[in-house]
């Protein structure tokens, strides 16, 4: 019951808050500020966003980063480093309200900036992932998982190799840092 009334809270929330302007391809001669997304406990985070910031920065692009660490906590696993900057935003469980839509009193600012580029390398579809992509303001929207209603223009899902080792199969995911190299790649090739 109480799963189901969160769904109805979210459900208007997405539609009351999702940008409704114009989006698609941008020039990277046109981008002037990126918005990146990642999730904490994606393993490939911290060597991730500092490729990003490199990038970007090489080019005097500005870049703000939004750190997803709403898991809760493993007993033994201990998560990767956030790489800690001005322009680096964390939104934990504590910044969420009770249907897990981020507080906009503390992040609505970050939330509803008008970006040029926005860049979610999160594969997670729950609300707060889904929330914050849809409200973005940026005119070009990349993402990392395809799902029903996204708002990305670019989705760059994971690629899998099936290797039979003495007849088992093996899966082995794109790493994120795969995932960023082959989005500034085509970003670049964007004329």
């Amino acid at each position: 019951m109480f799963g189901c009334i969160k769904n109805i809270f979210r459900r208007y929330r997405l539609r009351k808050s999702a940008f409704s302007g114009q989006t698609g391809l941008v020039p990277l001669r046109e981008i002037r500020s990126v918005t990146a997304v990642f999730d904490r406990s994606d393993d490939g985070m911290p060597g991730g966003s500092k490729a990003l910031q490199e990038f970007f920065s090489g080019k005097g692009i500005k870049v703000t980063l939004l750190i997803i660490d709403i898991e809760k906590p493993v007993e033994g696993v201990i998560s990767g480093e956030i790489p800690l900057s001005d322009d680096c935003i964390v939104i934990d469980r504590k910044g969420l309200n009770w249907y897990g839509m981020p507080k906009l009193k503390i992040y609505g600012n970050v939330l509803f900036a008008e970006t040029d580029l926005f860049i979610n390398l999160s594969t997670s579809t729950d609300f707060t992932h889904s929330f914050i992509s849809a409200v973005s303001k940026a005119k070009m929207k990349i993402g990392a998982a395809d799902y029903p209603g996204n708002p990305f223009d670019i989705v760059m899902t994971e690629k899998h190799e099936i290797q039979e080792d003495e007849g088992t199969e093996t899966v082995r995911n794109e790493r994120t840092g795969d995932k960023i190299e082959a989005i500034l790649k085509f970003i670049g090739q964007i004329i």
